[in-house]
């Protein structure tokens, strides 16, 4: 897949924003989440099981979840798109449940259409 996406819990700058990789180039871009709507098309959600389970367990955070993806749109909040049909958070804390979340069930490896960001969460149909 082409790009993933994460949201940023590391210190510095980019703390607390959506961080888009290009897996091509290995170039990267943060996006503040009261800024854009992030359209994300073809997409899994990928998860290192074992890292989650240590931090599960109580091992310090580090990145260990992802949304891979073949395209991705950013939308600026000043130009707000038709987003009613994306009502489901797609959740993820390691510290909860050691996999991405969707309506309390397990959801890595989860493939979708379309998702799309809303603040810091990420909602699927």
């Amino acid at each position: 897949m082409r790009y993933r996406l994460r949201f940023n819990l590391g210190r510095g700058d980019n703390y607390m924003k959506w961080q888009v990789l290009d897996t091509h180039t290995r170039s990267k871009k943060h996006y503040n989440p009261g800024e854009v709507t992030i359209h994300i098309v073809d997409a899994t959600l990928k998860n290192n099981t074992s890292s989650a389970k240590k931090i599960y367990d109580g091992a310090n955070k580090f990145v260990c979840a992802w949304v891979a993806c073949n395209k991705i749109y950013v939308i600026p909040t000043e130009h707000p798109s038709e987003n009613e049909d994306f009502q489901t958070p797609v959740l993820y804390n390691p510290r909860k449940a050691p996999h991405w979340v969707v309506n309390g069930e397990n959801a890595d490896d989860l493939h979708q259409t379309h998702m799309v960001t809303k603040g810091p969460t990420i909602f699927t149909t």
